[in-house]
């Protein structure tokens, strides 16, 4: 482990890796340790979104390795996901009024990182973390966003599809598939509305749950 992170209790487990809390030059945060092969997309993440300052868009501190691990440092939100909201909350007599607060914060931040040129390629409840107490929503999870200043990247990821199907636009699910855009974004945040709206995850009879 690097000596910098000192990792406590298992947050989250993933496809990538797995979210600890820990201590990282002694500041609480959330540190994503990935195998190998995902240290390139902790590399996208961590160069994209390290510039920006957004209440809406989760903070990046640092990446570093030890023995072909990585480990993505980032801030630390105690609040659970909107997934998990929506599953235990959904009945409950404040329900509306806060949902109505969570889509705007994802709006906002979604606005902010489009007038950067930023598409975050995978918006979906899992991906939006509500602080404790507030459920201020923080959109997180960048390893397949792309800027559309980058040339080379553009080329790179016109010919893959990545995301999760039930919240993909038909453009980036139909071959040959497109790249992701702002409006696939947009098309995306549609399917989170819809998904807070019914309490059901979106296309599910149609689509498994399985990533792309």
């Amino acid at each position: 482990m690097v000596k910098t992170c000192q990792l406590e209790s298992i947050l989250s487990y993933g496809s990538e890796g797995t979210v600890y809390s820990g201590i990282w030059h002694r500041t609480r945060t959330a540190i994503k340790v990935l195998n190998n092969q995902y240290a390139r997309r902790a590399e996208n993440e961590i160069k994209l979104i390290n510039s920006l300052d957004h209440s809406n868009i989760i903070k990046y501190y640092d990446l570093e390795y030890e023995q072909g691990t990585a480990y993505l440092v980032m801030e630390f939100i105690t609040g659970g996901n909107l997934y998990e909201f929506i599953e235990t909350k959904f009945t409950s007599t404040s329900y509306w009024t806060t949902i109505e607060q969570i889509l705007c914060d994802v709006a906002r931040g979604m606005i902010y990182l489009h007038e950067h040129r930023i598409v975050q390629s995978d918006l979906k409840s899992h991906n939006i973390l509500l602080r404790d107490g507030t459920h201020q929503a923080v959109i997180c999870d960048f390893g397949i966003a792309r800027c559309l200043d980058n040339d080379n990247q553009e080329k790179k990821r016109t010919n893959t599809t990545k995301g999760t199907i039930r919240w993909m636009a038909p453009e980036l699910c139909s071959p040959p598939p497109e790249p992701s855009s702002f409006s696939s974004d947009v098309w995306s945040y549609g399917c989170i509305i819809l998904e807070t709206t019914s309490a059901r995850e979106p296309w599910i009879d149609q689509f498994n749950d399985d990533s792309l």
